[in-house]
């Protein structure tokens, strides 16, 4: 909830500009420098030198993870090399929080997908060198695994981490994974067996253990939005699967044929709700899918209705997830609102609908914000399948 709140501060101006509750950083193509303007007093800061092209390696300015962001991409090596680090300010100093890293094995075909965050490196124009910092000890993780029965259509797989009993792979099956698409992530045990509906994971480590990933971040397809990071006890306990309560369903998915979803009570404290497909898999066994998670926001969210409904005539998931609000203090109290849909990603799984996320009539506040009125009028399926038709 919070996250698409601050979206209202942290919008994409142009392609050389940037703003969120701080400031704007620019992009200064003429002398390559990247500047940051104070919101409050007009400060500026600048560092030069940041975007010199050299080749064809490109450098830009972005918004990355809900954070202002810079991007350097390697298109001069055979396979695609991308490293993006995150901002701040510190003392009117700018400086790096995470780096992070997409790329692939020249040996074995692996996906790396990493990153490594809590640096407080001090930015300047070497900031393309934080990534292969790490890369060579990740490539020695990687190169060394062979994948080749993927190409067989035989599930090959790197962990990528340990936590107590469970057991993260990043996951291969075709030969298509080993070269082009993104391969599955998957959290596995003795006892049960997950996947990540999204493809798009990252694996963090912090930057004091590197010896031991902190987390996993999901990112949606555009990696704008605030990741969505998930905890090694929060995965381990998704394999404790007898824990959970069913809250509603299992529905037939309207979406993707032969698979199952539900609504369930996880116990955790950070996602107490979580959308779950139960699916067959490439190799022929069944397997649950963590779709989305709902997190504690002041209080535990609900999902009040989940239907299907066809949007620009593609059948998607359309979940109304709310929190109850009060906050006396600042005169807000009420109902939060948001609305998920999620379509067919075409590789056999499901994404969120980018475009319904982003819609500010997507979300709102039922009752009073800032001591003034405020309404969402799209509290249940009726009106939320008016609402969607109007996306064109």
């Amino acid at each position: 909830m919070p996250a698409l709140l601050a979206l209202v501060a942290s919008a994409q101006v142009g392609a050389n500009e940037l703003q969120n509750w701080q400031g704007t950083y620019r992009e200064d193509p003429v002398s390559g420098a990247l500047s940051f303007v104070a919101k409050e007093g007009g400060q500026r800061i600048e560092v030069p030198g940041i975007f010199t092209q050299q080749g064809q390696n490109t450098r830009a300015l972005l918004r990355f993870n809900g954070q202002p962001a810079l991007e350097y991409e390697n298109n001069t090596v055979s396979v695609p090399y991308r490293a993006v680090v995150t901002l701040y300010l510190e003392a009117s100093v700018m400086k790096v929080d995470c780096v992070y890293l997409s790329t692939r094995s020249g040996y074995s075909g692996a996906f790396l997908q990493r990153a490594v965050c809590g640096l407080g490196r001090v930015l300047d124009e070497h900031f393309p060198d934080l990534a292969s910092e790490y890369t060579v000890r990740w490539y020695a993780e990687v190169d060394p695994v062979d994948l080749r029965p993927a190409i067989q259509l035989q599930l090959s797989w790197v962990t990528e981490a340990r936590w107590g009993e469970a057991e993260v792979r990043r996951e291969y099956l075709g030969k298509d994974e080993l070269y082009t698409e993104l391969p599955r992530l998957t959290i596995n045990s003795a006892k049960a067996r997950y996947g990540l509906v999204s493809r798009n994971v990252y694996v963090v480590y912090a930057a004091d253990n590197l010896q031991q990933p902190a987390r996993l971040e999901v990112a949606d397809k555009n990696e704008q939005l605030a990741f969505q990071p998930y905890e090694p006890g929060y995965l381990s306990r998704l394999l404790d699967n007898e824990t959970f309560e069913v809250a509603m369903g299992p529905f037939a998915n309207g979406v993707l044929e032969a698979s199952r979803l539900s609504v369930l009570q996880t116990g955790d404290e950070r996602y107490p709700v979580a959308l779950m497909m139960d699916h067959s898999e490439g190799t022929g066994g069944q397997m649950r899918s963590l779709v989305a998670s709902y997190s504690t926001e002041g209080g535990p969210p609900t999902v009040q209705t989940l239907f299907y409904h066809r949007i620009k005539g593609e059948p998607h998931v359309v979940v109304l997830v709310s929190w109850q609000v009060n906050h006396a203090g600042i005169g807000t109290a009420g109902t939060y609102y948001e609305i998920h849909a999620y379509q067919h990603d075409g590789n056999g799984s499901l994404e969120e609908n980018q475009a319904v996320r982003l819609a500010p009539g997507s979300s709102g506040l039922d009752g009073r914000g800032d001591f003034e009125p405020s309404s969402f009028p799209y509290q249940n399926a009726a009106l939320i399948k008016g609402y969607l038709d109007t996306f064109k």
